[in-house]
Order: structure tokens, then C-alpha cells, then sequence
């Protein structure tokens, strides 16, 4: 039997998506793309996300109510250019561990 390896980057991007997408609907729409924003090191206000979040989708080509398609962020997390957010896949397993941390359900 072949021992796995670590995930492949496809594997890690995919899983990291399956994360974010809380309803499952196959977008990251405001709340689950912050989660995006946020790993990247957005960190401002709330508010400031209200207006973000339009902007990136109308850059992406889609539409703020029916958020990123899973295409398109997958395409974001390998853009290194000033629009993307790209990550090293180390940086994507760190995220992922985070990610899935806080996904836990909390002990109480």
C-alpha cells in the first residue's frame, strides 16, 4: 500500500473552499469570503468589508448575491498579481488548520 503523501495543492484549495462554504451552495458569498479577506490580512472593520465585497465580486465577474463560484476563488488563491491571493501551499495547510479549528464545534 502506498503511504499518502502530503495533499496535493488542488486537494488543499478544494478542502480549504468546502471550509469557507458554510451553506454549502457552492459560492463564497459577504460572510464566507471575509474568511478569504481575513487570511490575506484584512483586518478592518466590518464595514469596510460591506464595501469591499461588491468591488471584488464586480471584479471577478459575478454578481454580490450569488457571491464567488468555487472556479473563481480557485483561480484567486493561485494569482499572484495585485488582485489575487495567492498562497504557497504551506500557507494554504496553515490556513486550512485554522479554518478548520474554528469550524470545530466549541467545547461547552
Amino acid at each position: 500500500a502506498s503511504v499518502a503523501g502530503p495533499p496535493d495543492r488542488a486537494s488543499l484549495k478544494k478542502e480549504l473552499f468546502r471550509l469557507w462554504d458554510k451553506d454549502g451552495d457552492g459560492s463564497l458569498k459577504k460572510a464566507e469570503l471575509l474568511q478569504l479577506a481575513r487570511a490575506t490580512g484584512f483586518d478592518g472593520p466590518e464595514e469596510e468589508w460591506e464595501a469591499e465585497y461588491p468591488e471584488m465580486c464586480r471584479e471577478k465577474g459575478c454578481s454580490p448575491e450569488e457571491g464567488l463560484p468555487e472556479d473563481a476563488v480557485m483561480a484567486l488563491l493561485d494569482d499572484d498579481s495585485d488582485v489575487g491571493c495567492y498562497f504557497t501551499d504551506a500557507e494554504l495547510a496553515e490556513i486550512m488548520r485554522e479554518a478548520s479549528a474554528r469550524s470545530a464545534p466549541s467545547p461547552g
